[in-house]
């Protein structure tokens, strides 16, 4: 458990670097090894949130997966696929 922490404390942290604001992390993964989802919630203003996302969407290419911006929770959703 605790290395799990560990390395979701370190995507974060670099997701962060790449965003340019805070980022919170959660790692999903399918039955059978079928892949690997990191979903992303950057909080804040949907124009800073929609920047961020972009900038996480240029480093991370096909694999992003385009949410968008909840206005009522003030956050951007949005995720990578492995």
């Amino acid at each position: 458990m605790k290395t799990t922490e560990s390395i979701k404390k370190m995507m974060e942290s670099t997701l962060s670097a790449i965003a340019k604001m805070q980022v919170e992390v959660a790692v999903l993964s399918g039955k059978n090894n079928r892949g690997v989802i990191i979903s992303i919630v950057i909080d804040g203003n949907e124009e800073e949130t929609t920047l961020a996302a972009d900038r996480i969407a240029h480093m991370a290419g096909s694999k992003f997966e385009k949410g968008g911006y909840d206005a009522e929770l003030e956050a951007y959703f949005c995720g990578i696929s492995e």
